[in-house]
């Protein structure tokens, strides 16, 4: 699930190869708007790029971008395998999609082109569960695992060259981090989530553990 920016649309993605957008009215009530189809396997993320702009990838080894009104794809991006994570940058430009092997790929969607793709599983030795941008669009957060060990933690791209580029990262927990989100908040604070049944929180900036 997740819903388009401002709150009027909620978008949501099936195993039953198609993703659907809702229009949500104050009282709760949800009603259909469109039925999003063309994947070939279960739809495993659906984010948005902007409100008239829903992103979904799949286990069809795709990542396609929807027109809300006509419900049709405008863009189809092609990857090696299966994908697992999904993320459009706050600025609506571009997105990033992991896949079962954890090799990231940027997408410029107004470019239609794939401009770079990073293994993270073979280049830094860890899993990607997932990928968040932060508030300036300009780097990409991930959460990790490391495969046979106890220990999880983040790491973190830059997005603004045409190539991505590891910034920092490491372990930060005694288990796998499963999941990270930004704060909606003025300060520039993003939480993890893991395994350890601890949830750690962090300023963006300086990348400081604050609770």
């Amino acid at each position: 699930l997740h819903w388009a920016p401002y709150g009027a649309l909620l978008g949501s993605s099936s195993s039953d190869l198609t993703a659907r957008l809702w229009s949500v009215a104050p009282t709760g009530q949800a009603r259909e708007m469109q039925e999003l189809r063309g994947h070939s396997r279960a739809v495993e993320v659906i984010r948005w790029a902007s409100p008239a702009c829903p992103v979904t990838t799949s286990e069809d080894k795709s990542v396609r971008a929807w027109d809300v009104r006509s419900g049709k794809a405008t863009a189809t991006y092609e990857t090696n395998t299966g994908n697992i994570a999904l993320a459009c940058s706050p600025d609506g430009r571009l997105a990033a999609v992991s896949d079962r092997n954890d090799v990231v790929s940027l997408i410029d969607l107004r470019k239609d082109a794939i401009l770079s793709s990073l293994d993270v599983g073979s280049q830094l030795g860890c899993q990607v569960n997932e990928i968040k941008w932060d508030k300036s669009s300009s780097h990409l957060f991930l959460s990790t695992g490391f495969p046979n060990q106890s220990k999880g933690g983040f790491e973190v791209l830059d997005t603004r060259a045409p190539e991505l580029k590891r910034v920092v990262g490491g372990p930060a927990h005694t288990g796998n981090c499963y999941c990270i989100d930004f704060s909606n908040g003025p300060e520039p604070l993003f939480a993890l989530g893991c395994t350890d049944a601890l949830v750690s929180l962090w300023n963006a900036d300086d990348l400081t553990c604050v609770g």
